[in-house]
């Protein structure tokens, strides 16, 4: 009986991880989407392009670092470095 108990839990904790995996991702494509900028700016193909390579590397950070702190940090900073990199460029 603890064989299936043991793999009862192993079983639920791997269906906890995906979900809990899968609402981190969501809310990365949430955080990092694209906000109205007006099609004729000269900044729009910049803002874009900050936003899209700082939601990759936020991708990546999902993928390859475990749980943690730091993790979370890590994924943050990308958010803070694309809100100052696009305050940058829209102020230019």
């Amino acid at each position: 009986m603890t064989d299936v108990a043991e793999a009862d839990a192993v079983v639920e904790k791997e269906m906890h991880q995906a979900a809990s995996r899968r609402q981190r991702i969501q809310a990365i494509d949430r955080f990092f989407s694209p906000v109205v900028v007006p099609n004729g700016s000269r900044q729009k193909s910049s803002i874009d392009t900050v936003r899209e390579r700082a939601r990759l590397l936020a991708m990546a950070i999902e993928d390859h670092v475990p749980e943690g702190d730091q993790k979370e940090h890590a994924v943050m900073h990308c958010a803070e470095a694309m809100f100052w990199a696009n305050q940058a460029i829209s102020h230019r």
